[in-house]
């Protein structure tokens, strides 16, 4: 619903400053090393806020659908007292930012040599099997393809993550994205608040209009010293 922010924070297109393209050491996995499985979502009162709304606008699906009809897209729905909610809880639902949280905890197993690091099958993170980082080429070679060569980047911005950099791969096949497009993303981020890197992995397959597959894989691990 669109009075629900999606308020993901960006990681799939990151802004890209000039640097070195070798992937920090820190960024790395180690072998067989504990990793958390984390998730983007709201905090526990916006949660508690959505929820209420979300009762309210129920209780009058027709009118919530005027509502959406009537206002431009884009814009947020204005301010109604059949939200349930206060104007003042309604503001703070819009300017929400998400945190990460811990869903689950793993072992991501991998296995390293000086060229590539290469995942194998971790309980919860099973999409990374057969992900391998090639040092050397500077690509991710995925199940899907190979990506172009990874693309640095700083976010010096102090949002909910925080200041943080780190390198992404990307793999696109296919011309016309909304009909027929196989993609893959793979975002190494060094977290400066924590010291933990933050490891994204999306997979994307639409096929005649209609996708087939949309996956995500979120870790995070300690960086590497």
């Amino acid at each position: 619903m669109r009075f629900l922010p999606l308020l993901m924070v960006v990681l799939t297109t990151v802004p890209a400053v000039a640097a070195a393209p070798a992937v920090p050491d820190q960024l790395l996995p180690r072998q067989n090393m504990p990793a958390s499985i984390v998730a983007f979502g709201a905090t526990r009162a916006i949660a508690a806020i959505e929820a209420r709304l979300t009762a309210a606008v129920q209780q009058d699906q027709a009118w919530f659908t005027a509502l959406i009809s009537a206002t431009p897209e884009g814009e947020p729905l204005p301010y109604s007292p059949r939200f349930g909610i206060t104007e003042a809880e309604y503001d703070q639902v819009l300017h929400a930012q998400p945190v990460l949280s811990q869903t689950g905890s793993t072992t991501l197993k991998v296995t390293a040599d000086a060229r590539t690091v290469t995942f194998g099958k971790s309980a919860g993170a099973e999409l990374l099997a057969g992900v391998t980082v090639d040092l050397v080429k500077n690509v991710v070679r995925t199940p899907l393809g190979t990506t172009t060569e990874g693309k640095p980047f700083d976010v010096p911005d102090d949002d909910t993550l925080g200041p943080r950099s780190g390198v992404q791969w990307a793999f696109l096949q296919g011309s016309d994205p909304s009909r027929n497009v196989t993609r893959a993303k793979f975002t190494l981020t060094h977290l400066n608040r924590t010291d933990e890197v933050l490891l994204d992995y999306q997979v994307t397959v639409i096929k005649d209009g209609k996708a087939v597959r949309n996956e995500e894989v979120l870790l995070t691990y300690p960086a590497t010293r």
